[in-house]
């Protein structure tokens, strides 16, 4: 097996064959280079900085909404995540590139067939 899974790798199968054409979407796996002010390297070399990368809740350890000065909340939020330094990671670019969702952190999979 290889070093993304089983499960990975069909997610990005499926997306290749047909998921882009009519959504816009693509897979991509990554590598987090840096974890404050996180920042993800991709397969080709593309490095992702913190500004295009949205979190789902599978890799967000805590949220809170940042507030304007009438203590109401802007819309933006300070998000601690569980990623570190090393870890994979599953993308979905976004149409046009400008965003990539961190969908859920990749594990390899070692095989006890014998």
């Amino acid at each position: 097996m290889d070093a993304y899974g089983g499960l990975a790798e069909v997610l990005l199968r499926l997306a290749e064959r047909g998921i882009e054409a009519v959504d816009g979407v693509s897979f991509a796996f990554g590598e987090v280079v840096r974890g404050e002010g996180l920042t993800v390297q991709l397969e080709s070399r593309l490095i992702l900085p913190a500004d295009v990368l949205v979190l789902t809740d599978p890799v967000i350890e805590s949220a809170e909404p940042i507030l304007d000065e009438d203590e109401k909340p802007t819309g933006t939020y300070h998000v601690i995540s569980k990623l570190g330094i090393g870890d994979r990671v599953l993308l979905a670019k976004m149409q046009g590139g400008q965003y990539y969702v961190i969908l859920s952190k990749c594990y390899a999979v070692e095989s006890d067939a014998t």
